[in-house]
């Protein structure tokens, strides 16, 4: 009988072992998953401050010029559910993962305290405003974010945008940056986009004229060359090459540039 009960316990042990075993090898296999996903993406590794973000989820990254422990505000828009689920959330000091309720975006006019030069904000965001009065991006990636709509980025440091794998795109506001370059891919969608006040040359802004879809009416924001800070250079193959796709293109205190 004692023998009996002895070869049980040791059955018990056995299971018992072999179950923490498991979960272990679970945990660390879960643990290693999130590890290779927890990186700098490669397409980033120029930045002057790199980015770490999980890499499994969908997200926007950006490096901003205003010091540490400066406050900012931002305005997110998806779905309700998402964003209560913390599916939606900003990452404030680069490190990819949530760390407590600071990180919260489902508050209306929340202000943010910036712990990191690099902020990312994970989630299928549908609309992303960051006017640069309080944000002062330097860079702004979001190619990993497919499901946005609305960018709005006015008055930032933006020297780069792609937007070329954002499909879903309907307007973009880009206005009192820097930018010298714009990539952006026929975004089915999308019928406002202004990008006046900024530093592309004639050649960048006929790229962006090819990149823009053929729609039945949009508006294109071109110039603006009464201001001392706008330096695009327009030629009469940008603007005819967006009229022909149906775009109105708006120079000159947006007056509307008719058609030629």
């Amino acid at each position: 009988m004692n023998q009996i009960f002895i070869n049980i316990k040791k059955l018990i042990l056995s299971v018992v072992l072999a179950t923490s075993i498991l979960i272990g090898a679970v945990a660390c296999s879960k643990n290693d998953d999130s590890a290779t996903t927890i990186r700098t993406p490669a397409h980033l590794e120029n930045w002057k401050i790199k980015p770490i973000v999980d890499e499994s989820k969908p997200y926007m990254t950006m490096l901003t010029g205003v010091p540490i422990g400066t406050k900012i505000r931002f305005e997110v828009i998806a779905s309700k559910a998402d964003i209560l689920l913390r599916d939606v959330w900003v990452d404030l000091n680069n490190n990819g993962k949530w760390d407590d309720e600071s990180e919260d975006v489902s508050k209306d006019n929340a202000t943010y305290t910036v712990k990191s030069p690099i902020i990312t904000i994970y989630g299928e965001v549908e609309s992303f405003i960051c006017y640069g009065t309080n944000m002062q991006l330097k860079e702004l990636d979001v190619t990993h974010n497919k499901w946005l709509q609305q960018l709005g980025c006015n008055w930032n440091l933006l020297k780069t945008l792609d937007v070329s794998q954002n499909e879903d795109l309907r307007g973009l506001k880009a206005e009192f940056n820097q930018l010298e370059s714009l990539k952006i891919n026929n975004p089915r969608y999308l019928t406002d986009i202004r990008i006046a006040v900024n530093n592309f040359s004639e050649a960048e802004l006929l790229k962006v004229s090819q990149g823009l879809p053929k729609i039945k009416e949009g508006n294109f924001y071109l110039n603006q060359p009464k201001l001392e800070r706008e330096h695009n250079q327009v030629n009469s193959e940008i603007i005819r090459i967006a009229q022909k796709k149906g775009w109105h293109v708006w120079l000159n205190d947006w007056e509307w540039y008719a058609d030629q």
